[in-house]
């Protein structure tokens, strides 16, 4: 499979051609005209528009997860997912996290089975700052360092 550093790649590729069309929907426009487009690079993205809500949210997928794990480190993926809350690029954890609170950004990802996903939450009027900072951890995201795991430990 690809690289991790090829999925950051693509991820952030992702993001980029996504910024200009994607936006939440809310329940009650369930109604609302779907448009579909395609990046230059062939990733499909869906438009949902509901212009009464100021915000701007996207979730992505990649093929992948948790079945791509290499045989002797399973979790990997799990591991991954879960580890990507510690900065981007300049940014160590804590101006990170300054940026997202100041900015009202939302970012998360999880890992599952078969895929990679993530999600980007913000205000509208704020959705540059959100793509810069997504875009800038998955090409330059820091990761918290996991300590190795030991022999399992004997309880008596």
């Amino acid at each position: 499979g690809p690289s991790a550093n090829q999925q950051q790649v693509a991820a952030a590729k992702a993001a980029a051609a996504l910024t200009a069309v994607l936006v939440a929907v809310s329940p009650a426009q369930a109604r609302t005209k779907i448009e579909r487009g395609v990046s230059p690079g062939g990733i499909e993205a869906w438009l949902l528009r509901e212009t009464s809500v100021p915000l701007v949210a996207m979730e992505f997928a990649f093929r992948g997860g948790a079945s791509q794990d290499p045989a002797d480190k399973p979790g990997v993926a799990y591991m991954a997912a879960s580890s990507l809350d510690e900065g981007a690029g300049d940014l160590d954890a804590k101006a990170f996290q300054q940026v997202i609170e100041r900015n009202a950004i939302s970012l998360s990802f999880r890992a599952n089975r078969d895929d990679f996903r993530g999600s980007l939450k913000v205000l509208s009027d704020r959705k540059d700052a959100g793509f810069d900072l997504l875009t800038e951890h998955l090409l330059r995201g820091r990761r918290r360092p996991v300590a190795p795991l030991g022999p399992p430990a004997l309880l008596i």
